[in-house]
């Protein structure tokens, strides 16, 4: 009966072990300041979609809900450039930080001042990007039927389409992006190169 208790504390100690071992090299990696890309190496064995989802999921806005009205008053505000934007060849507004979010500024189209209704929604979804982790919100790109809120890494992307249909870009026409849809016209864009 010693034995037999001896053998099964033994091996509960063991599966406690190596649980315990994988839980704490999980906090050593969630803890470490990575980039996405970096943290493949460790998670080698893990098939490349589970991998991507689970970056994706870290990496995306959590709040849309929060800010949906404040999204919805930035595209009111660019509406009258769509047709402008869409045929150029640089199409997209740069949002800076530095100016209290007081304008946005296109090579194309004049700088649009935003009133303070305005600069408030604009710095709601930045703040929801740099709280994401995805870095700043700096450019809003405007192409055929979508308008794209975009990282400045541009890997990431809250995008609304006229149409719901899902984006299949990003930036760059040859990236690899995953979509996930948020609600009706809205996604996430991910570019996981």
């Amino acid at each position: 009966m010693k034995k037999k208790l001896t053998k099964t504390l033994v091996v509960w100690a063991a599966i406690v072990g190596v649980v315990l071992s994988i839980f704490l090299l999980w906090k050593w990696i969630k803890s470490r300041d990575d980039q996405p890309e970096d943290l493949s190496k460790y998670f080698s064995t893990i098939p490349r979609d589970v991998y991507e989802y689970g970056i994706q999921q870290k990496y995306a806005i959590k709040n849309f809900d929060d800010i949906s009205d404040d999204l919805q008053t930035i595209i009111d505000l660019i509406a009258p450039y769509r047709d402008i934007m869409e045929k150029a060849e640089y199409n997209s507004f740069g949002v800076t930080r530095g100016n209290d979010y007081a304008c946005i500024t296109s090579s194309t189209t004049k700088t649009i001042w935003l009133n303070p209704f305005q600069q408030n929604s604009l710095k709601a979804i930045a703040e929801s990007f740099s709280i994401a982790n995805t870095g700043s919100l700096t450019a809003i790109g405007i192409e055929s039927g979508q308008i794209k809120f975009l990282s400045e890494w541009r890997n990431y992307a809250v995008v609304y389409t006229d149409d719901d249909i899902a984006p299949t870009t990003l930036c760059f026409p040859e990236a690899d992006v995953r979509v996930k849809k948020i609600q009706p016209h809205w996604y996430h864009v991910f570019d996981v190169n």
